[in-house]
C-alpha cells in the first residue's frame, strides 16, 4: 500500500507534468459536456485562468461543437470508437480563434470521462498554406521548378518539365539531376555538389547562369539556371527555377548576323566614299589654286561652300567608319582607371576650355571593367558637347561617380543651354541634330557613337535635362571587383 505522502507525492508530479506539457488536456463530463479538470497550457491557449475555464463548457470554446446537441451525438460516437481524432478550432476569451489537431477519449474510471488532448497546428496549418500555394503557382509556372535534396535526387517537380525537357513528371522524381543534363556537365555538378556542401564555396552564379540541359530525346536546350537554398528540419534542399532560352538565343543569333551584316554595309560603304570624295575636295583645292584670282564674288562664296561641304562629309564619313567599328574594331576589355582617363582628355581639351573659359570639376572617379580608348572617346564627346552647348556663361561642368550593386554610373553635368523632354532619346540617334550647323559645329554622331560603346560595354546612357537649366548625361560601366582606389 503507497503511503499517503508518497501517494501525494506522486499526484503533485503528475500535476507538474500536465501542466509543463505543451499540448492542451482537457477532462470533460460526458453527460454536460463541462469541465472538470484543464492543465495550464489550455489556460494559456485560451486566454483563460484555470478557474474561469473551469465555469465552461465545450460548446463554449469548441467550434466543430456548437450546442449541447452536437456534444451528445459526438460522445455517443466517441462511446462506439473509443476515440476520434479531428481537426477544429478553438475560440479564446477575446473571441478569436486557433486551429487544433484534437484526439478524444471515452475512459470510464470511477465514473465515465471524456480525455481531450488538443495540438495548437497554427504553425502546420501555416506551413500547409504556403505549401498549396507555392504548388499552385509552381503548377501554373510555364518554367521547370525542381526541388532536389543534397545526393542531388529530384524530390519534386513541376508539370512544365514534359513542354521543356520532354519528361513526365514520374519520370524525373527520384532521378538525380543530372538526367536534365548533358553528360559532359554530370562530373562537374556532382564536384561542384560536394565542394558547396564541405566548404560552402559556389562555383557558379545561383543567381543567375546560362547552361544547357538535354531533352529526353537527346539534344541540348540552353536554359537560364537559378537556384535557391532552403533547410526543413535536419534536411537541406535546393529549389531551381530553368527557363527554356532557346526563342531568345535564336533572337539574339538573328540580331548578331544583321548588326553584322550593319556593321560591314557601313564599313564599306563609309570606306568606297572616301576615294570619290578624295578626288571631289581634290578638284576643288584645283579650282580654288588655279581659277581663284578670276572668281567674283559669287564664284569665291560658293567654291567656299563645296569645299566646306567637302570638310562635312569627311568627318561624316570618318565618324560613320568609327560608329561602325566599336565592336569589330576595340581593344579588349581591363581595368580602366577612369581619374587618368578624365586627365588625359582634359589636356585634348585645353583649347577649347582656355577659350570658353570652362571650369571643369570632377569627383574621385573609379575603376572600371571597359576600352580605354573607348571609353576615352566617351568622356571626350560629353565634355566637349558640354562645353560647346554652355549658351552665354561660362561653362560650369562637373563629372561625378557612384556605385550601383556591380555598376558605376558616371554623370557629367553642365548648366548650359538644355534639352527639351520630347528630344533626350533622339539625339542618341545618328547624325541627329538639334541645332543648325550655323549654331554649333558637328556631326550629330558623337553622342550616338557614345551610345554604342557604353552599350558595348554592357551599360545603358541617358540624359536628364530641363530647358534652360542644363543637362546632365548618365551611363553605366561594370565594376573591377577589386577596385584599387
Amino acid at each position: 500500500m503507497v503511503p499517503s505522502d508518497e501517494g501525494d507525492a506522486g499526484r503533485e508530479l503528475f500535476r507538474t507534468l500536465l501542466d509543463q506539457s505543451t499540448d492542451s488536456v482537457l477532462v470533460i463530463d460526458p453527460e454536460t459536456a463541462e469541465y472538470l479538470d484543464v492543465n495550464e497550457t489550455a489556460c494559456r491557449r485560451r486566454g483563460y485562468s484555470r478557474e474561469e475555464l473551469l465555469r465552461l463548457s465545450v460548446p463554449d470554446v469548441e467550434t466543430e461543437i456548437p450546442d449541447r446537441e452536437a456534444w451528445r451525438s459526438f460522445v455517443e460516437g466517441l462511446q462506439t470508437e473509443g476515440d476520434r481524432t479531428f481537426d477544429g478550432y478553438h475560440r479564446r476569451k477575446d473571441g478569436s480563434t486557433y486551429p487544433v489537431e484534437v484526439n478524444a477519449s471515452y475512459v470510464e474510471l470511477d465514473r465515465a470521462y471524456v480525455v481531450a488532448v488538443a495540438r495548437d497546428v497554427t504553425e502546420r496549418r501555416e506551413r500547409e498554406r504556403e505549401l498549396e500555394q507555392y504548388r499552385a503557382l509552381t503548377q501554373a509556372a510555364s518554367d521547370v521548378i525542381v526541388t532536389i535534396d543534397e545526393r542531388s535526387v529530384v524530390r519534386s517537380v513541376n508539370p512544365s518539365v514534359a513542354d521543356v525537357f520532354g519528361y513526365e513528371q514520374s519520370e524525373v522524381v527520384e532521378e538525380p539531376l543530372t538526367l536534365l543534363m548533358p553528360d559532359e556537365f554530370t562530373d562537374q555538378h556532382f564536384e561542384g555538389v560536394d565542394r558547396y556542401l564541405a566548404t560552402g564555396e559556389r562555383t557558379l552564379d545561383w543567381e543567375y547562369v546560362e547552361l544547357p540541359g538535354r531533352h529526353a530525346d537527346g539534344s541540348e536546350i540552353p536554359l537560364a539556371v537559378s537556384f535557391g537554398e532552403a533547410e526543413f528540419g535536419d534536411e537541406r534542399f535546393f529549389t531551381g527555377i530553368m527557363r527554356d532560352i532557346s526563342e531568345r538565343k535564336r533572337i539574339q543569333r538573328r540580331l548578331e548576323a544583321s548588326n553584322e551584316r550593319l556593321e560591314q554595309f557601313a564599313y564599306a560603304a563609309s570606306h568606297d566614299l572616301q576615294e570619290p570624295l578624295r578626288m571631289i575636295t581634290s578638284y576643288l583645292m584645283l579650282i580654288e589654286q588655279r581659277y581663284g584670282d578670276e572668281l567674283d564674288e559669287d564664284g569665291e562664296e560658293f567654291l567656299e561652300f563645296a569645299v566646306d561641304g567637302a570638310d562635312r562629309m569627311k568627318a561624316m564619313i570618318d565618324g560613320l567608319l568609327e560608329y561602325s567599328r566599336v565592336e569589330t574594331q576595340g581593344d579588349p576589355f581591363t581595368a580602366v582607371d577612369l581619374d587618368a582617363v578624365f586627365d588625359d582628355v582634359l589636356v585634348d581639351l585645353q583649347v577649347q576650355t582656355e577659350e570658353s573659359g570652362a571650369e571643369i570639376t570632377a569627383e574621385s572617379l573609379p575603376t572600371v571593367e571597359g576600352d580605354p580608348a573607348q571609353l576615352r572617346q566617351v568622356f571626350q564627346n560629353l565634355l566637349s558637347n558640354a562645353v560647346e552647348y554652355s549658351g552665354d556663361a561660362p561653362p560650369r561642368i562637373h563629372v561625378a561617380a557612384e556605385r550601383r550593386g556591380a555598376a558605376w554610373t558616371v554623370s557629367v553635368s553642365d548648366e548650359g543651354v538644355g534639352i527639351e523632354s520630347d528630344a533626350t532619346d533622339e539625339i542618341f540617334e545618328v547624325f541627329r541634330r538639334l541645332h543648325g550647323r550655323d549654331e554649333h559645329a558637328g556631326t550629330g554622331i558623337g553622342l550616338a557613337l557614345c551610345r554604342r560603346i557604353v552599350e558595348r560595354h554592357g551599360g545603358d546612357i541617358w540624359v536628364e535635362s530641363e530647358p534652360g537649366e542644363g543637362s546632365t548625361f548618365s551611363f553605366t560601366l561594370p565594376a573591377v571587383d577589386e577596385d584599387p582606389k
